[in-house]
């Protein structure tokens, strides 16, 4: 549910110089006026047994910046979730790793201030054709005053204060990590490869322009955390880019008895034939029909449609018919892991890495 964080923590002279000292130091030039803008130190800190770093940055003495994935400092993947319960821990755990690498004191946990937050999901579907399936009907959607980037295993939605993306995390997981990790970590390559096969995940990134939007400056951890508001989130995030309050997928024909069931005459030919031109399956007719759209009808009557087929509720418009009624609520019952699995896959790992250590 919380992937990535990133945090604005009280800096002073000693611990800029303490990054300086250990890192690496990056200097900004304004060519155009040919003078140095700033100067920026920052170093990766290895989380011990992990395969995964601290980002720590400082551009001056007031404040230090820190990035890092929450589940990779837990599990030392982010295949899996962790939730809001777990958070504390891990954060204080990120607290001893920093402290012991500044070998300084810093400001406690509950005075940092969230610059970034990364809320998930994880799907575990039933195989990876269904996972894929599933990702390819993502793209024919639309996220308001974003542009969709779609790629063979990932759709990306971007905005100026908010990203989301859909990804196959089992296919990200063999291009970027197994490999690696099959050298030197076996055992936990290979249960990794198998704990990721048929996952589709869901990110939503809040940079901090949009969490000032919703809780103001100044965000503490424990602000972004509340369970019910993360789920929230994600819920109507989807439900927004799916066109859809039910977030069930449903068949062609299935809409097309929807709409003639609730609607009749003129209003369901018209909403019909929105539909049929709106989101067909093949992405070039796509992008043709929504191009003549967008020239013959005003954007609030497209708007208009949409909301109709909400409206009457609309489920997920989804083209292969094999799979049925695939629920995409949160939370869901195809999750990769809940929260009582924690504990559990965190000793898994860790027992199949002394494994591998002893191995050697």
């Amino acid at each position: 549910m919380i992937d990535t964080l990133r945090f604005k923590i009280l800096g002073s002279k000693e611990i800029y110089n303490a990054i300086k000292n250990k890192g690496i130091e990056r200097v900004m030039w304004d060519y155009a006026e040919d003078k140095q803008k700033h100067v920026s130190v920052y170093q990766l800190i290895l989380v011990p047994s992990k395969e995964c770093k601290i980002y720590i940055q400082a551009q001056d003495y007031e404040h230090f910046f820190v990035e890092f994935s929450l589940p990779k400092v837990l599990f030392g993947t982010n295949v899996f979730m962790i939730y809001p319960e777990q958070v504390t821990a891990t954060l204080i755990e990120v607290y001893r790793i920093i402290r012991n690498f500044l070998k300084l004191p810093i400001d406690s946990i509950d005075n940092w201030i969230v610059q970034r937050v990364d809320y998930s999901y994880v799907w575990k579907f039933d195989n990876a054709m269904q996972a894929l399936w599933v990702l390819e009907n993502m793209a024919k959607f639309q996220y308001p005053r974003k542009n969709v980037t779609i790629r063979d295993t990932s759709v990306t939605i971007n905005g100026t204060t908010e990203r989301m993306i859909f990804y196959l995390k089992h296919e990200e997981y063999v291009d970027k990590t197994y490999k690696k990790l099959a050298k030197t970590q076996p055992r936990i390559a290979e249960f990794l490869f198998e704990e990721s096969k048929n996952t589709l995940r869901f990110e939503i990134v809040h940079m901090k322009a949009k969490l000032n939007s919703i809780f103001g400056s100044e965000v503490t951890y424990k602000e972004v955390l509340g369970e019910k508001y993360i789920i929230s989130t994600l819920n109507e995030a989807l439900k927004t880019f799916c066109n859809s309050n039910t977030l069930i997928s449903m068949t062609w024909h299935e809409a097309v008895e929807l709409v003639y069931s609730k609607l009749s005459g003129r209003e369901a030919f018209n909403l019909y034939g929105f539909l049929c031109m709106y989101y067909p399956y093949d992405m070039s007719q796509r992008e043709y029909n929504r191009a003549f759209l967008k020239q013959n009808i005003s954007p609030s009557t497209i708007y208009k449609y949409k909301e109709k087929f909400k409206e009457i509720g609309g489920g997920i418009l989804f083209s292969n018919p094999e799979f049925k009624a695939i629920d995409l609520n949160i939370p869901n019952i195809r999750v990769i892991n809940t929260e009582d699995r924690v504990a559990d896959i965190a000793k898994a790992i860790r027992d199949l890495r002394i494994d591998d250590l002893q191995s050697v």
